[in-house]
């Protein structure tokens, strides 16, 4: 397939732009405008090269187009889903996940490094993001924000566009879509008196990380203190979920990252730590936040969305405690930075 320049890219995102920008009523038609917008770029042979270049920008790896427009037969997809105007999604080869999830912790796409299965799925997540950005601009929908890769998709809608890409030399097929139906997804916040204790809430978080990275994870003793006006932790990775009573925050340094992305690509020496890599340390990372504030807070829903922290976050001025702990991965030494409100912090440690 015919790559595109520079300039083609422009003009088409531009283009794309314009008709995303316009009245709903004047560019909400439905599925089937959706449908004839996908078709008919890749008539085109635009909707490839777009999608495909996209990647590419972002893995720093070659992607091809193999194919769009034709909508492929998938068997036991991963599926990733977003909100914008309407719930989109999604579905990807898990072979073309595993590629990704290799490319993104610095490896050369090869799905062999990593295998298949959940944990390539969450490592890949920002690979995914970019296709349904992309495919969402496409559709003439507003980019959406926030990525959640889901074991089973009951609701899905049938495909309204698809086709193939190849990072390992392989073809591996893709379809994108909208949901059925989408009911509100945020909710309020609740904290459930069978809440855990920080030593509840730690395990929590240290059976996610294991989860995630498919490794022996302990963690050491926690050291802890009340901080009345609180600050961010120090680390390379710092994400913060909205909590009752202030914010959760999950810090962690280069040594820790390095660490859980060996663990990811299943040992070895420790790996280059470029933006794709802090990437996939971030979504584990995520999960563990999520974890942790759930116990705190004794509920399961992960409907917030973590954000990344700088210096220049401002807290909200209620006590907080900061909970610091080494961990072990794999035999690999990091450490953990932690922040909770202290309402949510019960006095079991």
């Amino acid at each position: 397939m015919a790559r595109l320049s520079d300039g083609q890219i422009a003009q088409l995102v531009h283009r794309l732009n314009q008709e995303a920008q316009a009245p709903p009523g004047a560019r909400d038609g439905g599925d089937e405008l959706i449908r004839a917008k996908l078709a008919a770029l890749a008539g085109r042979g635009d909707l490839g090269p777009l999608l495909a270049q996209r990647l590419a920008s972002y893995l720093h790896r070659p992607v091809r187009a193999t194919s769009a427009g034709a909508v492929p037969v998938l068997v036991d997809p991963i599926t990733y889903a977003a909100r914008c105007e309407s719930t989109v999604w999604v579905a990807i080869d898990n072979v073309l996940v595993a590629s990704f999830a290799d490319a993104m912790i610095g490896g050369d796409g090869d799905p062999a490094k990593i295998g298949l299965g959940r944990k390539a799925a969450r490592v890949a997540t920002g690979a995914a993001a970019q296709m349904i950005a992309a495919l969402s601009t496409a559709a003439g929908l507003a980019e959406p924000s926030n990525i959640d890769d889901e074991a089973a998709a009951p609701t899905l809608g049938a495909p309204l566009g698809g086709g193939s890409l190849s990072l390992d030399g392989g073809e591996h097929a893709w379809l994108f879509g909208k949901r059925v139906s989408s009911g509100s997804s945020l909710s309020q916040t609740r904290v459930s008196p069978d809440r855990a204790s920080l030593a509840g809430a730690l395990e929590a978080a240290r059976a996610s990380l294991a989860r995630g990275l498919r490794a022996h994870v302990a963690f050491g003793p926690a050291q802890r203190q009340r901080q009345l006006r609180p600050s961010i932790p120090p680390g390379w990775i710092r994400m913060g979920l909205p909590a009752a009573a202030g914010i959760a925050v999950v810090a962690i340094d280069e040594q820790t990252a390095s660490a859980m992305l060996s663990a990811i690509a299943g040992g070895g020496a420790p790996l280059e730590l470029g933006a794709l890599a802090r990437s996939g340390a971030e979504t584990v990372a995520k999960d563990a936040l999520h974890a942790f504030l759930g116990a705190l807070e004794g509920t399961a829903e992960q409907t917030r969305h973590a954000v990344r922290l700088t210096d220049a976050a401002i807290l909200a001025a209620t006590p907080h405690e900061a909970i610091e702990h080494e961990i072990d991965v794999g035999g690999r030494s990091g450490r953990f930075r932690w922040l909770a409100p202290s309402d949510l912090v019960t006095s079991g440690t």
